[in-house]
């Protein structure tokens, strides 16, 4: 394929400027001017348009809410305040229609997060925005600890009587759960050097 004429931004520091992209195999070959290629060639004129690297999306949650059908709302593991363990691959749908439109917007890589209902809420990806096997589209798993500090966690505990129903609430359960992970962290560390039996999780 040879996209011609295109105003291109490489990000690498340059100026926009008007050339041509060769792509083999589905990788870009070439960038240049008035380059050859065969008469086979699919050739896409791009006068006017501009050609750019493909965008990162650094927090989606696609593949995960499916705000139509309720059994594919399963990026939100509501059930407790703290969930550390749950990973967003466990429950991202590489099929879903709205994860199969995003390559067309120009989006080739995702940050997939669980939901914002807890406090701490799971653990998150990064992957390659096309393919049909999620495990196989996969950058890096995990890639982060989602938490969230605003609205969403007083929206789902403080209806039910629960804390935290403010942000104060939210900050101290924060608070108190990293002070247990580092203190779990400690123990460990005390097992492994005093050749002790690791902690048991709490």
């Amino acid at each position: 394929m040879l996209i011609r004429n295109a105003t291109i931004l490489d990000m690498t520091g340059s100026a926009p400027y008007l050339g041509d992209i060769l792509i083999q195999d589905g990788k870009i070959a070439e960038i240049g001017k008035n380059l050859p290629y065969s008469a086979e060639e699919e050739v896409i004129q791009a006068d006017g348009l501009w050609a750019l690297p493909g965008f990162v999306d650094a927090h989606t949650h696609q593949g995960g809410f499916d705000m139509i059908d309720q059994n594919g709302m399963d990026l939100n593991e509501m059930t407790d305040l703290v969930t550390p363990q749950v990973r967003a691959i466990d429950g991202c749908n590489p099929f879903d229609k709205n994860f199969r439109s995003v390559p067309s917007a120009g989006v080739t890589t995702l940050c997939v997060t669980p939901g914002s209902g807890n406090v701490v809420c799971g653990q998150a990806f990064a992957a390659k925005s096309y393919g049909d096997n999620i495990r196989k589209m996969i950058i890096k798993d995990p890639c982060a600890l989602k938490m969230a500090l605003g609205m969403n966690p007083k929206g789902v505990y403080g209806p039910k009587g629960q804390a935290p129903m403010t942000r104060m609430g939210i900050a101290a359960v924060l608070d108190e759960a990293l002070s247990q992970a580092n203190q779990y962290r400690l123990q460990k560390e005390k097992a492994k050097n005093e050749g002790g039996r690791s902690p048991q999780i709490q």
